[in-house]
């Protein structure tokens, strides 16, 4: 039987980790964040984008 735990979901200063941490400010999660291309509105059909450099 699982429980929902109340969370707090931030990024570190340069947006590369994705942090998760539960109420009492412990260490859930932690991952770096891997985002191709921006993303405005959620989708089944997501293609890459042309990106200028």
């Amino acid at each position: 039987m699982s429980e929902n735990i109340p969370v707090v979901v931030t990024t570190d200063a340069n947006n590369d980790f994705g942090i998760v941490r539960d109420e009492n400010n412990r260490l859930i999660w932690r991952r770096l964040l891997v985002v191709p291309f921006p993303i405005d509105e959620p989708s089944d059909n997501i293609e890459p984008m042309d990106i200028d450099e």
